[in-house]
C-alpha cells in the first residue's frame, strides 16, 4: 500500500484553493459592479450648452430702445408778395385812357391806316415777342398837346420805326418816343393835322389795338 500524504500538506492545498475561489468571487463582483454602474450612469448631455469645461456663451445683449423724437417743425416761410406791375407813368398827358390787362411778352409789329367816312382808323398789330403770349399789354393813350397823341404799350417792344402814315391825312407823322417811358415799354408820338377825339379798343385773333380818330 502507498504511504498516506501528510496532514499538513493537505491543509496547504485546501487553503490555496480557497484563496483562488475567493479571488475569483471578488473579481466577479467587481466586474458586475462596474457593468451595473455603467448601465445606470446618465449619458452626457448633447444640448447646446456646449462642451463640458468650456465657458458658457455670453448672453445676447438687447440694444437699448430710445423713444423716437420727432424733428422740429419749421413753419413755412411765405414768399414776399410781388408788387403788381403798373402802367408806365406818362406825366403831362390829358384825356388819358388806359386799357389792356397788363400781360407781358408782346411786340408791336406795325401800324396800318384806314380812312373811313368821318374818322381815321389806326391799327397796331401785335404778336408774341418770343414763343407765346396771352392777354393784352396795358396801353395808355393821352394828349401831350391838342395835336400830339401819345400811345404807350407797357411791357411791349417794337422791332423798328413805324411806317409813314397816309399822305395828306389826319395823321401827319408817327415816331417812337425817345427815351422810352420805361425799360421794355414802347410809346409812339402821333402828330395830328388838327385836334381830334379818339376811341381805343382791343381785338383778338390776332391781337391788335384799334384806335379810331374822329
Amino acid at each position: 500500500a502507498a504511504p498516506a500524504a501528510p496532514a499538513g500538506a493537505a491543509r496547504t492545498v485546501d487553503g490555496r484553493r480557497l484563496t483562488v475561489v475567493l479571488g475569483a468571487a471578488i473579481l466577479l463582483m467587481f466586474v458586475v459592479g462596474v457593468a451595473s454602474a455603467r448601465s445606470t450612469s446618465p449619458l452626457p448631455s448633447t444640448s447646446s450648452s456646449g462642451t463640458p469645461g468650456e465657458p458658457p456663451p455670453p448672453a445676447a445683449t438687447v440694444p437699448q430702445q430710445h423713444p423716437a423724437v420727432a424733428p422740429p417743425v419749421v413753419p413755412p416761410v411765405a414768399p414776399a408778395p410781388v408788387a403788381p406791375h403798373t402802367a408806365t407813368a406818362l406825366p403831362g398827358l390829358t384825356g388819358t385812357v388806359t386799357l389792356g390787362d397788363g400781360a407781358p411778352g408782346w411786340s408791336v409789329q406795325g401800324i396800318r391806316y384806314g380812312a373811313h367816312a368821318g374818322y381815321l382808323r389806326m391799327v397796331f398789330d401785335l404778336q408774341p415777342a418770343a414763343g407765346a403770349a396771352s392777354g393784352s399789354p396795358r396801353t395808355t393813350i393821352g394828349f401831350q398837346d391838342p395835336t400830339t397823341l401819345i400811345v404807350s404799350f407797357d411791357q411791349a417792344i417794337a422791332p423798328g420805326a413805324p411806317a409813314a402814315p397816309l399822305a395828306g391825312g389826319l395823321v401827319t407823322s408817327v415816331s417812337l418816343l425817345t427815351p422810352r417811358p420805361a425799360a421794355g415799354s414802347t410809346a409812339y408820338v402821333v402828330r395830328l393835322a388838327h385836334p381830334v377825339q379818339f376811341s381805343p379798343s382791343f381785338a383778338t385773333s390776332p391781337l391788335r389795338l384799334i384806335l379810331d380818330l374822329h
